[in-house]
C-alpha cells in the first residue's frame, strides 16, 4: 500500500491522492486514487513489469527505476491478492487491490510459504545476490520468499567478491552493471577460486562472453519470478545428479 501511495504522490502535481477501503461479504477492496499524469492505454499492460515507466521522459522528470509497481504487484500475487489499474492520461489513475475473503485469515508468512512449495529444491541453499539497485534486490528477495533459501546481498562488485569468499554460497545471482567494477571482472575473480554456479542477469546477455562456462546461466533483465526459481531449481537438481554420479563412480572403483 505504501508503494502505491508514494507512487501516486510522486506523479500528482495538482489535486490530491485518496485512499479508500470498502469491505463486503465477498471481498475487501482498497483503492488508491490520484489526479496525476495518468497512464496511456498502450502502457497499461506493461506498467506492472519490472523497470517499466510510462516513457523515458517520465523517468527523467520523476526519477526512479520502474520497480515500485512491479514490487507491489509481486507482493499482492504472493499474498493471493489482485492488483489492477484504470487510468486516463492527464486525469489520474486508480490502483485497486482486491482481497478475497479466504486470504484475510492467513498471515503473509503462511501465504508466502504456500507459494514457495514449488521451489522446494532451494530449501537450505545459501545464495548471494550482487546487485547495486536496492529496488532490484528487494524484488529478488520477494521472488524467493518462501523458498527456504538463505540470502546475502552485496551492492558493489568488491563487497560481493568478499562476501562470496566468506559465506561460500551454493549459487550467485550477479548483475553485470555495478558501480565499482564490472560484473565480468566480478565473475573472473570468483571463478578463479570457485566453481559455484552463477546466474548472470543483464539487459544484453547475448554480448557477454564466459568461455563456455557450463556453470554460468545467462538471463535477460528483467527476470520473471517463475523463470528465476526454475533456473535455480534446475541448477541444484543438476548438481545433485552430478554428485550422485560422482559418488557412484567412486564406489565402483573401490
Amino acid at each position: 500500500i505504501m508503494n502505491l501511495v508514494s507512487n501516486a504522490v510522486k506523479f500528482t502535481d495538482t489535486g490530491g491522492v485518496t485512499v479508500r477501503v470498502n469491505s463486503t461479504g465477498e471481498e475487501t477492496r482498497l483503492d488508491v486514487i490520484d489526479t496525476g499524469i495518468g497512464i496511456p492505454e498502450d502502457r497499461i499492460d506493461h506498467i506492472f513489469r519490472e523497470f517499466q515507466q510510462v516513457d523515458s521522459s517520465t523517468s527523467r522528470k520523476y526519477g526512479g527505476t520502474g520497480l515500485g509497481l512491479a514490487i507491489s504487484y509481486s507482493l499482492c500475487e504472493l499474498m493471493g491478492y489482485h492488483l489492477s489499474v484504470t487510468s486516463q492520461p492527464g486525469s489520474g489513475s486508480t490502483f485497486t487491490i482486491q482481497i478475497p475473503p479466504a486470504t484475510l485469515s492467513e498471515t503473509p508468512a503462511e501465504t508466502a510459504s504456500g507459494a514457495g512449495k514449488s521451489a522446494g529444491t532451494l530449501a537450505g541453499k545459501q545464495l548471494v545476490i550482487i546487485e547495486d539497485e536496492e529496488d532490484a534486490r528487494e524484488i529478488l528477495h520477494q521472488y524467493l520468499a518462501g523458498s527456504g533459501c538463505k540470502l546475502k546481498d552485496a551492492s558493489t562488485g568488491k563487497t560481493g567478491i568478499a562476501l562470496v569468499h566468506k559465506v561460500k554460497p551454493d549459487a550467485i545471482i550477479l548483475d553485470m552493471k555495478l558501480p565499482d567494477i564490472s560484473g565480468q571482472e566480478v565473475y573472473r575473480q570468483i571463478r578463479a577460486s570457485s566453481p559455484v554456479p552463477i546466474v548472470v542477469i543483464s539487459v544484453e546477455p547475448e554480448h557477454l562472453k564466459f568461455d563456455d562456462d557450463a556453470a554460468v546461466t545467462l538471463v535477460t533483465k528483467p527476470v520473471e519470478k517463475d523463470q528465476l526459481i526454475g533456473i535455480l531449481s534446475s541448477l541444484f537438481s543438476e548438481n545433485s545428479v552430478n554428485l550422485a554420479q560422482t559418488s557412484g563412480e567412486d564406489s565402483g572403483s573401490s
